[in-house]
């Protein structure tokens, strides 16, 4: 019996695998060579795989580049591993802002109004981006270890009129990470209705919102033992997700799933729970990702978190227990449509799940004919 999420449980569904009693490894033919013989070795044992007449071989992460499944993360270049280095200091900075001032209103809005332990501010490194000192305090800081020119690179520090200004004043900050685990960029969430209610660093080389997932180095963790990824929208309902034990959860970035998210998951994941906000954009978000996941391979269900607008609404009613098992349950895309009914994007989620279901009406006629 394949093992869920092992080495032979990913390359089985690409080729057809037997198990040796004797070697107690897998074999079939192989997927990029196309030999005609069962010439295509997987031991689940060590997470390995070769062929015996191309010579391809590696480690699952190998495998998955191979099949075109993840591409190979680069190295970062030298001008973006100074950005990272940077990125990394920000951090420890606007943590240290926020875990050393306990009696600020940016802490008791984060522990006190929002529910977050100092404990979990910790473990996602969420911190502070204080407003004073000229808007520059983190220009400060940072000008103690880096070069003046590299830190207006790293986008953390503009030019003004009157001299340098931290992007960032007065927010709540959270720290982005890629597949790595590497700091790449931030979001931050406003204290004082200044400027936008959230907002993210540029994209760069290192940061694209349409490739990253909030959240994601935990949730490939937990793939080890779930087949299914919730996908929530925001930095607080991811952060309560996983702090509560719905670790299997990610995020977007203020955009709708795009193909190289389902990419992405489809690594890690065969299923995804579409879990986006229950209003109306949330809902048109929700409808235009199924079609990309289902391009992908992956099966979607989705779900409401209703009364509550999200997950985070949600615990703060209900309880973690209450948020765990709501988060178990699904529902078809189709129910989409009765959610959406009083919503302006109405008919734009019917037409959505007419189109669904024709789709799957066809191939169920396909496989019937075939």
């Amino acid at each position: 019996m394949m093992v869920l999420h092992s080495m032979a449980s990913l390359v089985g569904g690409y080729t057809k695998l037997s198990y040796n009693d004797r070697t107690k490894k897998y074999y079939g033919k192989c997927l990029f060579c196309h030999s005609g013989t069962e010439v295509f070795c997987v031991d689940n044992k060590n997470a390995a795989f070769w062929c015996y007449s191309c010579g391809r071989h590696g480690n699952m992460e190998d495998f998955k580049i191979y099949a075109g499944l993840m591409r190979p993360q680069p190295e970062p270049e030298p001008e973006d591993q100074g950005a990272m280095e940077i990125y990394v200091a920000a951090a420890a900075y606007y943590y240290g802002c926020l875990a050393r001032r306990t009696g600020t209103q940016a802490y008791a809005y984060i522990t006190k109004e929002r529910g977050v332990s100092p404990e979990t501010l910790a473990d996602f490194g969420v911190g502070f981006a204080p407003y004073g000192g000229g808007n520059r305090s983190l220009y400060r800081h940072l000008m103690e270890r880096f070069d003046e020119q590299s830190i207006f690179r790293s986008g953390l520090v503009k030019r003004g009129k009157y001299g340098p200004y931290d992007m960032f004043r007065n927010r709540i900050m959270f720290p982005i990470l890629d597949r790595e685990g590497r700091v790449v960029a931030f979001g931050g969430r406003s204290l004082d209705g200044r400027g936008p209610k959230y907002l993210n660093s540029a994209e760069s080389r290192i940061f694209n919102k349409h490739t990253i997932l909030y959240g994601f180095q935990t949730a490939a963790e937990a793939s080890k033992t779930e087949d299914t990824l919730l996908v929530c929208e925001g930095y607080m309902d991811l952060i309560t997700l996983q702090a509560h034990g719905v670790r299997n959860s990610a995020a977007v970035l203020g955009t709708a799933l795009t193909k190289e998210h389902a990419g992405l998951i489809r690594c890690f994941y065969k299923k995804v729970r579409l879990a986006l906000d229950s209003d109306g954009p949330g809902i048109q978000a929700m409808a235009r990702s199924v079609p990309v996941l289902e391009n992908a391979g992956l099966s979607v269900d989705t779900m409401s978190f209703s009364p509550a607008k999200d997950p985070d609404e949600f615990f703060r009613l209900y309880g973690k227990e209450a948020l765990k098992a709501h988060a178990a349950c699904g529902s078809a895309p189709s129910v989409l449509m009765v959610r959406a009914s009083s919503e302006p994007e109405a008919e734009l989620v019917r037409q959505l799940v007419k189109r669904f279901r024709i789709k799957r009406e066809e191939e169920a006629r396909l496989e019937k004919m075939g």
